[in-house]
């Protein structure tokens, strides 16, 4: 079994993927209008990956879009693994990725550095010590 995908919460989906194609790289996985300017949108770091749900409150309709609204621009527990987090940072900050720290080694011998999209939803860049790959 395999993660399909997660939902990152955003108010903004055209804004969302210029920030995760752009300044992330990832690629378009799905990209279907659902309704009066909602698309189903999914992006992925490369295809056949855990794909992420650019997900605007509205789609929730009116029983759920207040709830779904509170999860804009909060830490979502998502951790993007890289096998070179200070390469990738370097790369990502160049892209304009927005990040609260430089990378730091952690007591777990691996390095992390958090960052946040274009709706202020916020990631953890992870490089696993070499014992836990």
């Amino acid at each position: 079994m395999i993660i399909g995908s997660v939902p990152v919460f955003v108010n903004d989906q055209a804004q969302a993927l210029a920030f995760y194609t752009d300044k992330l790289g990832f690629e378009v996985v799905m990209d279907m209008p659902i309704a009066q300017g909602v698309r189903w949108l999914t992006v992925s770091p490369k295809k056949g990956g855990t794909e992420f749900i650019l997900f605007p409150p509205v789609m929730a309709g009116s029983g759920g879009a207040e709830e779904m609204q509170r999860r804009v621009g909060t830490w979502t527990g998502i951790v993007i693994l890289s096998d070179d987090c200070r390469r990738d940072y370097d790369q990502l900050a160049k892209r304009g990725v927005q990040f609260t720290a430089e990378p730091k080694q952690q007591l777990w011998g691996g390095w992390m550095a958090e960052f946040a999209d274009a709706d202020g939803n916020r990631f953890q860049l992870v490089e696993r010590a070499a014992h836990m790959s």
